[in-house]
């Protein structure tokens, strides 16, 4: 069964320090999406706050 979708939680996971996305996540966010992989973010943070991350 091939992967579809990816959701990842921002705080403690993708986050690194709570504030950017590494460079290691960017790439395989990249390399997901570019291979049709459809990649969202899971939060519990407001949108506001999430938006900045999209």
């Amino acid at each position: 069964m091939a992967i579809k979708l990816i959701a990842s939680d921002m705080d403690g996971t993708l986050l690194s320090s709570g504030i950017a996305i590494s460079e290691k996540n960017k790439d395989a966010i990249r390399k997901a999406v570019d291979s049709g992989i459809v990649f969202l973010i899971a939060t519990g943070r407001m949108y506001v706050s999430a938006q900045t991350y999209a």
